[in-house]
């Protein structure tokens, strides 16, 4: 009997073990759900929701909201949570060295209620307003997110894989000083959005450093502007050039659309600067004015190195050097308005291009055929070259139909060519206008080895 017992109660302990480690499993079905919680901070006020609990409150002052007082909520979403500011007003500093709003993981929307700001108030800081690794954020909400930093070392938006603004979404960007160099104001690895009436506003005062307004870095992404948003970038040298710095405004080793009823504007004063830098360029609807003050060195209004697309679209590009009293500008001073592969202009397209004195001045380059159509016009007006100067240089053939139109008004250079083609043909009542004059023994109205009229 005594071993009975002892049977027994050996398989008391066993059912125990068992009912134990059930109680476990299920303890562990919970964490598992617990673990796919998301968390934001807030200047490090920490904000983490997740199914079981799915809302999280924040107060400006770094205080726990509800659900009636918040000026930050962060709502769970499997795919992707909700961020909805609501009067968020924080401020960086030292005691708390902090980012503003810093997203642990996973995708996220940021809903604007009313006006927000977030300031950073450290000098030459090293902190983000937002961070958001490898996320993709959309901006929306009728509201506006104001940024405001005096002294920025690293990007204000950084590393987000996506950034997309929508819903009459309005981002400021306000920094005095960009004091450190290869490093964007936006900074985006998978591609740019902006749409339904959405704003984007970006000041730096003074770029000390290169400073690229916004930038994507990947290969083969996208700059997009659709719709009715609009674009202002801003990016100056606060009066002190420094040798070798670069200034871009919008930069993407992919394609950039600007197809906007928005107005977009880009702004820039540096040593070197890129009003567009990308592999392709489509225009359409848009009204873009890029204007690269006070060259020093080097300017494009348009780079890419692939094809450019103008539709019922105006383009207006100036570009002009600091001192145009000086007759050494060196060898590698140069200015571009245009500077790609080809264009292709239609739909009564204007594209105005205005340069001043360099060592080389090219209004529009293209080395592919170009094409203009549906009296769409090219009109280049330019300072003095100390070498080489064209109006309108395409490598290949340009093709100009009815009522289209370039018009050169040109300064001097040693090479100075109003239209330079290897082959122009033109139909209809096409024109083409050129006045050059030159200091060397090349001075050419129209050259085309091929012209057909």
């Amino acid at each position: 009997m005594r071993i009975k017992r002892t049977l027994r109660k050996g398989i008391c302990f066993a059912v125990s073990l068992v009912m134990v480690f059930a109680m476990f499993i299920g303890m562990g079905t919970i964490d598992a759900k617990a673990a796919g919680a998301k968390t934001i901070y807030i200047n490090g006020y920490e904000l983490t929701v997740s199914e079981l609990s799915p809302t999280a409150y924040y107060l400006n002052g770094g205080n726990p909201g509800d659900e009636i007082n918040y000026n930050a909520k962060l709502e769970y979403g499997a795919d992707e949570s909700i961020l909805t500011l609501n009067g968020l007003d924080i401020s960086l500093n030292t005691s708390t060295s902090k980012n503003g709003i810093d997203v642990d993981s996973g995708n996220f929307k940021i809903i604007l209620v009313g006006d927000n700001k977030i300031t950073d108030e450290v000098s030459g800081s090293s902190f983000f307003s937002i961070k958001a690794w490898s996320s993709d954020v959309t901006i929306g909400g009728k509201g506006t997110l104001t940024i405001v930093d005096s002294s920025c070392r690293i990007s204000t938006v950084f590393n987000v894989s996506n950034l997309y603004l929508t819903d009459k979404a309005s981002l400021i960007i306000d920094i005095g000083e960009m004091s450190y160099s290869g490093h964007d104001v936006i900074s985006t690895t998978n591609g740019f959005k902006m749409d339904k009436e959405s704003s984007l506003d970006i000041t730096v005062d003074k770029a000390t450093r290169d400073c690229t307004g916004v930038n994507v870095s990947n290969e083969d992404k996208e700059f997009n502007v659709l719709d009715s948003a609009s674009i202002d970038i801003d990016i100056f040298d606060g009066g002190t050039v420094r040798s070798n710095q670069t200034a871009r405004g919008i930069e993407t080793k992919g394609n950039v659309t600007l197809n906007t009823t928005g107005k977009v504007s880009i702004d820039l004063a540096q040593y070197n600067m890129y009003g567009i830098e990308a592999t392709s360029v489509d225009l359409t609807n848009v009204d873009l004015d890029i204007n690269l003050r006070d060259t020093n060195n080097q300017s494009k209004g348009i780079y890419s190195t692939g094809d450019m697309t103008v539709k019922d679209a105006s383009v207006a590009i100036i570009s002009s050097i600091l001192d145009s009293s000086r007759t050494d500008y060196g060898t590698e001073g140069y200015e571009y308005g245009v500077d790609v592969k080809s264009i292709t202009m239609s739909g009564e397209s204007s594209l105005d291009i205005t340069l001043g004195d360099a060592s080389q001045v090219y209004g529009v380059n293209a080395t592919g055929a170009s094409v203009l159509t549906d009296k769409s016009s090219i009109v280049v007006e330019t300072g003095d070259a100390q070498y080489q100067l064209y109006g309108v240089n395409v490598t290949a053939s340009m093709d100009m139909d009815a009522d289209t139109k370039i018009k050169v008004n040109g300064g001097s250079g040693s090479s100075a060519y109003g239209v330079f083609a290897n082959a122009l043909f033109m139909s209809g009542n096409g024109s083409v206008t050129t006045e050059i004059s030159g200091h060397g023994d090349m001075v050419c109205g129209v050259h085309a080895s091929n012209l057909d009229m």
